[in-house]
């Protein structure tokens, strides 16, 4: 009897303490929300730091980590949101890494990859997310559309030469000693 009670107490001591870790989980990724929403954006990802390190199985706070990245690298721009820019593609791969099946975090990943990635390997990894969805998911003909409209912005002249000049010198260098080969 008395082994019992020692059971059903230590029981409810786990239920308990996991409760409150998921509570305080839950508001943690809220305030992390709620910092997002109101602009403040290095204050929300340092709510959603804490939170991944609280759960680091929990696909959700890497959702947003991308997410706020994603926007300070677009507010910093093509020259300084470099680092953002890595760390969302980071955040927003184990997202999907560690959800597969949550679709938000796939369309996240997905566009970051065709709009604000501009990584030669970008298109590659969207196309590589779409064949590892089935057709018959209700975002497969949109990410499709998505991918083939991005492929064919890529091969025109103008972004050819948007891209041309936004390489760095001594990247050129490198390709000019390459061709002399």
């Amino acid at each position: 009897m008395r082994i019992q009670l020692v059971r059903n107490t230590a029981l409810l001591l786990m239920v308990a303490t996991s409760a409150i870790s998921a509570a305080a989980l839950s508001d943690g990724l809220q305030r992390g929300k709620n910092y997002y929403f109101a602009g403040e954006f290095q204050k929300a990802i340092s709510q959603f730091e804490s939170t991944a390190k609280a759960n680091p199985s929990g696909a959700e706070p890497y959702l947003w980590l991308g997410k706020s990245y994603a926007v300070q690298a677009d507010i910093k721009g093509p020259i300084f949101g470099g680092r953002a820019r890595l760390k969302a593609r980071l955040y927003l791969t184990k997202a999907v890494q560690l959800a597969p099946e949550c679709t938000e975090c796939r369309r996240e990943l997905f566009d970051f990859l065709l709009h604000s990635d501009a990584s030669w390997s970008a298109l590659r990894e969207a196309k590589a997310l779409l064949h590892k969805m089935p057709e018959s998911d209700p975002d497969f003909p949109w990410m499709q559309m998505s991918l083939m409209e991005a492929r064919a912005e890529n091969a025109s002249p103008e972004y050819l030469t948007a891209a041309l000049f936004s390489v760095p010198p001594e990247v050129l260098a490198r390709l000019a000693v390459r061709e002399r080969r």
